[in-house]
């Protein structure tokens, strides 16, 4: 629970900290810019390059949407995202080489799954397991990868574990946000072409921005 300027008791930050995001147009502004700079720096529309350049624009990504959630501002969003782009960069390559496969894969069991599913149910469990898979890994990626940004001593496994720890023990709200995540881009790639607009502007940095909420408390002065 947060406190304002008077001491009295604030509820719902999340909502209070989102509404001050959404009606603000620095707030909007700085999503927009986010999202640009994702696209950027990851390629995502380029074949298998994201495999590379995906786990630095994540983190980058991640770090700067915490920031925003925190404190409700982010003043240089550009410096801030390249700063957290460059930083453990080694590590985050991997990482992020890693969630894009499992991803990938995963993501072309379900459909295929599903889509066999509809002729026969014994499929239906390995869709569930599937799309198990794909919350999972994404609920680890919204803790692991800002702690790269962190100016700790631990090592790759300890943010791994800790990653781990961190999205069970925040598991309702971690949940909630992989799968709004999970919903708005699927919703994305279903409505093709005509979502191009919104994938431009703020199709990436809205979903991290939720997972964002999982990862990080709000404060307010």
């Amino acid at each position: 629970m947060s406190e304002n300027k008077n001491g009295t008791a604030l509820k719902g930050a999340v909502v209070l900290r989102l509404g001050d995001i959404l009606q603000d147009s620095d707030g909007i502004l700085s999503l927009v810019k986010l999202n640009l700079l994702f696209i950027i720096t990851c390629l995502p529309f380029i074949p298998f390059l994201p495999v590379l350049t995906a786990g630095p624009s994540i983190k980058a990504l991640l770090h700067c949407t915490n920031r925003l959630v925190k404190t409700g501002y982010l003043p240089d969003v550009k410096n801030t995202y390249m700063e957290a782009y460059k930083a453990e960069k080694k590590e985050s390559v991997r990482a992020g080489a890693a969630v894009v496969i499992v991803s990938l894969v995963f993501t072309l069991g379900l459909y295929f799954y599903l889509v066999m599913a509809g002729n026969n149910i014994i499929y239906a469990p390995f869709a569930s397991v599937s799309l198990l898979v794909i919350v999972f890994a994404w609920s680890i990626t919204a803790h692991f990868f800002p702690a790269l940004t962190d100016n700790d001593q631990l090592s790759y496994r300890e943010k791994v574990n800790n990653a781990m720890v961190s999205a069970y023990e925040t598991l309702p709200k971690t949940l909630i946000a992989v799968v709004i995540s999970l919903i708005f881009i699927a919703g994305q790639i279903l409505f093709l072409p005509a979502s191009l607009p919104l994938v431009f502007t703020l199709g990436f940095s809205v979903p991290a921005l939720c997972c964002a909420f999982a990862h990080t408390e709000p404060e307010f002065i």
